[in-house]
C-alpha cells in the first residue's frame, strides 16, 4: 500500500506518517482481527462518524455496531488499504473489502458468495486519536453480487408485490400477508421485504392487556412504533429509560438497542411496528404461531416456550433476547 505523504517541513511529514500508522492499525486491528477493544482506545471520546449508516449513533458505539454488522455479515472481511494519503491531521484511504456473506445483510439471506467492494475514507486526527471519519463505499456494486439488484438481477425476479414495480398497492383493512401470534401478541405482516425492496416491513400488531415484548437487541435493523390505541411502556435498558406512550405516539429504536414493551393498560392496544431493513417477517413467522383464520384462531399453544427453538430462530435472525435483572 504506497503512502503518500504531502508536508512542507519534517516536523509535518512526521506527524503525517503517525498517524497514516494508527489508521493502518486501526484497520488491521478493529476490522479484520475483529479486536473491537481497540476502538475505545484509538477513537476519540467525541469521535463522530459523519458517514454511519443510517440510524447508527454517529459516535463510538455507534461505529462498534456498524462493525458489528458487518462481520456478522461476512465474518471473515479483510480490508486491504490499496492506497494512504496523509497531510497534517488528515488520512485519505482507498480500499478494498472482501468477505463471504455467512450472515443476514441489509435483509439479504446468506448466499455463500464471497464478494469485494472499494471504498474511500477520509479521517482526521487529533492527539494520536481519530476525532472525524467520512466514508463512501460501493454498496450498489456489493448488494448485486448478493443477488439484490443491478444489471442482470431482472433475469430471474424475486416474487414480489406490485409496489416494487412502481405501483401503488392496496391491501384491505383485515387482510396480510401473514398473521401471527408471539408471546400473546397478533403481528399482521402489511408488507414484507419482498414488496419493498427490502427497504422495511411493515407490521399492524394487537397487544392484548398486560403482554408484551421481552429485552431483546436487534443487530441490524432499526425500529419503529407508532402506537394506534391503548398505553404501553417502552422499555430501553440500553440507556436505563422506561417510557409511558398512548395513542399518536412515535418511537423511534436504534439498533443495537436492548428494548421492549407492554400493555400497561386495561384494554387491548395496538401498534403499527415498521422494521428497515426488511425480512424480519420470517422471525415472526418461525418463532411463533401461525394463525390462518383470525376470526377463529387456533388456542394458545399449552405448556412451557419452546426455549432453544426461539433462541435457534432468534440467532438465524441476529436478534438476541436479554434477560434483564429483576426483569419486567
Amino acid at each position: 500500500m504506497p503512502l503518500i505523504l504531502i508536508g512542507i517541513n519534517m516536523k509535518a511529514k512526521a506527524m503525517a506518517e503517525q498517524n497514516a500508522n494508527i489508521v493502518r492499525r486501526f484497520f488491521e486491528e478493529v476490522w479484520n482481527n475483529n479486536n473491537l477493544s481497540l476502538v475505545d482506545e484509538l477513537l476519540a471520546s467525541d469521535f463522530v462518524d459523519h458517514s454511519a449508516p443510517p440510524g447508527t449513533p454517529g459516535g463510538i458505539e455507534g461505529y462498534k455496531k456498524t462493525v458489528a454488522m458487518f462481520r456478522s455479515a461476512f465474518p471473515n472481511i479483510q480490508f486491504t488499504l490499496d492506497h494512504i494519503l496523509a497531510e497534517g491531521d488528515r488520512v485519505a484511504i482507498r480500499l478494498t473489502g472482501r468477505g463471504t456473506h455467512k450472515g443476514n445483510f441489509m435483509g439479504i439471506a446468506p448466499t455463500g458468495k464471497q464478494v469485494s467492494f472499494s471504498g474511500m475514507t477520509f479521517i482526521r486526527l487529533r492527539d494520536g486519536k481519530i476525532t472525524e471519519r467520512w466514508g463512501i463505499s460501493d454498496m450498489p456494486g456489493l448488494m448485486q453480487q448478493l443477488g439484490a439488484g443491478g444489471p442482470g438481477a431482472a433475469t430471474n425476479p424475486p416474487a414480489r408485490a406490485n409496489s416494487s414495480k412502481g405501483e401503488v398497492v392496496y391491501m384491505a383493512p383485515d387482510a396480510s400477508h401473514s398473521t401471527t401470534r408471539v408471546l400473546g401478541v397478533y403481528h399482521l405482516c402489511k408488507a414484507t421485504k419482498d414488496d419493498t425492496r427490502g427497504i422495511y416491513s411493515f407490521f399492524v400488531s394487537t397487544v392484548p392487556a398486560g403482554e408484551g415484548v421481552p429485552l431483546h437487541v436487534h443487530l441490524k435493523e432499526d425500529e419503529a412504533y407508532y402506537i394506534l390505541e391503548g398505553e404501553f411502556e417502552i422499555y430501553d435498558s440500553t440507556h436505563h429509560r422506561t417510557l409511558t406512550v398512548g395513542p399518536d405516539a412515535y418511537v423511534y429504536v436504534p439498533m443495537g438497542t436492548e428494548h421492549g414493551f407492554k400493555n400497561v393498560g386495561k384494554a387491548p392496544g395496538r401498534m403499527i411496528l415498521m422494521i428497515t431493513p426488511g425480512g424480519l417477517e420470517g422471525f415472526f413467522e418461525g418463532i411463533g404461531q401461525v394463525i390462518t383464520d383470525v376470526n377463529n384462531p387456533p388456542p394458545p399453544p399449552s405448556g412451557p416456550p419452546d426455549f432453544a427453538r426461539a433462541a435457534q430462530v432468534a440467532a438465524k435472525y441476529n436478534v438476541t433476547f436479554v434477560v434483564p435483572e429483576g426483569g419486567h
